[in-house]
């Protein structure tokens, strides 16, 4: 069974954490991966370090954008060059996150034990604060008139979301799906760019 992942980092002028980002990614127990950084329009001096941290790391391919095209953009064009690599896993990741070596395999494991299931969501924790929750889960409510809201924002982990559970949403900045979700949603965009 082919469970390899293409992970795939937005960068926009934050070289050091894109290589944290590419680093955490690359120490991950699960081993059948491909993984890409995005440069979403950086500046000149951005992207000079980002290419240089790379070519200690000559497995991880560079996409450079023209120029800026917003978080979204940004992301559609990351989404493009996953569905080009085949793997019928994708995570998206923004430059700021950092993963678990065995978030990925635990992803891979909760959607092959879901195949109903089309988007799993991480676990993620403040960066500052790392035994605090920032999202356990998209949550939308009619009291609050449709807006979401994180689960365990904020809470203490005490071990509450271990368990896979259906959420409403999951969040972007660590967003892990299967291939044919990603191909079937970006065939949608009237506007890929």
């Amino acid at each position: 069974m082919n469970e390899r992942v293409a992970a795939v980092v937005l960068h926009y002028n934050r070289p050091a954490g894109a290589l944290a980002a590419v680093d955490s990614v690359r120490a991950s127990l699960h081993d059948s991966l491909e993984v890409a950084v995005v440069d979403n329009g950086s500046s000149t001096a951005a992207v000079e370090e980002l290419v240089s941290g790379l070519a200690t790391r000559p497995e991880v391919r560079l996409v450079r954008l023209p120029g800026n095209r917003g978080y979204t953009g940004g992301m559609n064009a990351a989404f493009e060059h996953a569905l080009g690599t085949q793997a019928p896993f994708i995570w998206l990741l923004a430059d700021d996150v950092r993963v678990a070596p065995e978030a990925m395999g635990a992803l891979v494991s909760a959607l092959r034990e879901h195949p109903h299931a089309g988007v799993a969501g991480a676990l993620t924790y403040y960066a500052d604060a790392p035994e605090r929750i920032w999202y356990a889960g998209g949550l939308v409510s009619k009291q609050t008139i449709g807006r979401g809201r994180h689960r365990g924002m904020g809470e203490r982990d005490r071990g509450q979301y271990v368990t896979a559970e259906v959420v409403d949403y999951a969040n972007g900045s660590s967003l892990f799906a299967r291939r044919e979700v990603v191909a079937e949603s970006y065939a949608r965009l009237p506007h890929r760019r």
